[in-house]
């Protein structure tokens, strides 16, 4: 199970009914009421049940224009998964340092599975073989371009999701790793430039802009944020630094001695500089203002606050009635209003207040870690894959541990 669940997580799309149903999404339904049945106490979060009581609001005064798939989306994901995911590592810890090395092992698998399969996909493309024709979620796994030209999705839906899930994970897994090497007194420059090399070579096989660009943000809101909290250290440690330094030598020399990979990053660039003549840049500032203007100019008072309906915005796009957003953040204002937005708000505020329970040290990389993976969904709908309810379960977690010994955790 430790290792098995780990590795769906990674790879959302490869055992996915009817590519709809994957089965990561399964396991944690089964585990919620597995839980249930054996007599754990399984806590019922109140602010996690906010946006789905919103939802379910919006459904019914906007049935007709509404998704009840997405009505169920939200329940499923906020009241069960997020939930089933910390009770998932809270259960197999007797104490706060077994959970962190169950937490390191499991990030682990996590992230090997994206490295690995990330560029066997490559290799795969780049020999005009798509491993997704034999895959049942073959719809939602489509290759993107032919040969060097192609990005990688591995055993995701897209590119996108991919990036997504690259920077979420691994930036946790940087932070959990740094801690443990530290409590064990331990040093391996290997793996920490292992690390580091791996999560910048998916970033470009995947040559998502939205990857880079949320990790660009998110590392200079970390700066402004430990700025105004007089918590920048300016004394770097020479370590950290050659780690990161020697990681980005070697990938920098791979991709210049490949003149032709090179030249496929041109595109990368022109996403970055937000160039509307991009299509794909185009489509996503397009569907935001679309967005925006369908919430002021064809929304009524009471939509406003209880928004359009659950999966509104995606209707209108199927009927061709309007451009969609797609931004997931933009649609939580359009389909469940204003206080579906104020809710999504709070509950990202707990999120933060909760994260003061990890130890200090890994607070900043989960920063990195949430703060990509929101800023990430203001470019795209994924609010239903497996990154979110993780990272959203983190800081539960570590609230429910014992913290008794918080200073003094002992990691065997």
């Amino acid at each position: 199970m430790l290792s098995l669940y780990p590795f769906l997580i990674a790879s959302p799309a490869l055992f996915c009914f009817q590519g709809v149903f994957p089965l990561w999404l399964l396991m944690a339904i089964i585990h919620r009421i597995y839980a249930f049945f054996k007599g754990y106490p399984v806590k019922f979060i109140i602010w996690l049940a906010y946006l789905p009581a919103i939802s379910s609001i919006s459904y019914i005064f906007n049935y007709k224009q509404s998704k009840i798939g997405h009505v169920i989306a939200y329940i499923v994901l906020f009241l069960v998964v997020i939930p089933s995911f910390a009770f998932y590592f809270d259960k197999r810890s007797k104490s706060l340092g077994q959970a962190i090395l169950g937490l390191e092992s499991f990030f682990l698998i996590v992230c090997l599975t994206l490295s690995l399969t990330s560029i066997l996909d490559f290799i795969l493309l780049v020999n005009n073989f798509d491993y997704s024709e034999y895959l049942p979620s073959h719809v939602n796994n489509i290759p993107i371009m032919q040969g060097l030209a192609s990005r990688v999705r591995a055993f995701w839906a897209e590119p996108t999701d991919l990036g997504m899930a690259t920077n979420s994970f691994f930036a946790f897994y940087l932070g959990i790793y740094s801690y443990t090497s530290k409590k064990r007194k331990v040093s391996k420059p290997f793996r920490f430039i292992l690390i580091y090399f791996s999560w910048f070579l998916i970033l470009v096989l995947t040559r998502s802009a939205g990857a880079f660009m949320a990790l660009i943000l998110s590392l200079f809101l970390l700066f402004i944020v430990r700025i105004l909290r007089n918590k920048i250290n300016f004394n770097f440690k020479i370590k950290p630094l050659l780690y990161f330094i020697s990681s980005i030598t070697i990938f920098l020399f791979i991709v210049y001695i490949n003149r032709q990979f090179t030249e496929q990053l041109d595109v990368l660039l022109i996403k970055l500089r937000l160039d509307p003549s991009n299509a794909s840049v185009e489509q996503r500032i397009g569907g935001s203002l679309a967005a925006f203007s369908y919430f002021f100019n064809d929304m009524n008072l009471i939509q406003w606050f209880i928004g359009a309906g659950p999966g509104n915005n995606s209707l209108i796009s199927e009927l061709d009635m309007a451009q969609p957003s797609l931004s997931w953040i933009i649609s939580v204002l359009c389909d469940l209003g204003i206080f579906g937005f104020m809710s999504l708000g709070y509950i990202v505020y707990k999120l933060s207040v909760l994260t003061k329970t990890m130890p200090s040290e890994i607070q900043p990389y989960y920063f990195i870690s949430i703060s990509t993976l929101l800023i990430h969904l203001l470019t795209m709908t994924g609010f239903y894959l497996p990154v979110l309810p993780v990272i959203f379960s983190l800081p539960i977690l570590f609230k429910y541990l014992d913290k008794s010994s918080m200073k003094n955790i002992k990691l065997t």
